[in-house]
């Protein structure tokens, strides 16, 4: 079985919540609610939604989300 590439690597809330060091909770009820943060590049229900981790990453350096981009 191969290895996700890197820049596919997808994140649930609790993994942006430990990226970022803050709450799930802070993740759930605040940040993926705010309209500058990325969209989910899987979003099946409100509890299975996944981000690309790439994408996180650059919201937490302050660069523009792509929203609705999933490659």
């Amino acid at each position: 079985m191969m290895a996700a590439h890197p820049y596919n690597k997808t994140v649930d809330t609790a993994e942006i919540a430990a990226m970022l060091r803050v709450s799930r909770e802070h993740v759930t009820d605040r940040l993926i609610k705010r309209p500058d943060f990325p969209r989910p590049v899987v979003n099946l229900s409100r509890r299975t939604r996944r981000w690309a981790e790439r994408d996180v990453v650059a919201f937490a350096q302050g660069k523009p989300a792509r929203r609705g981009q999933q490659n």
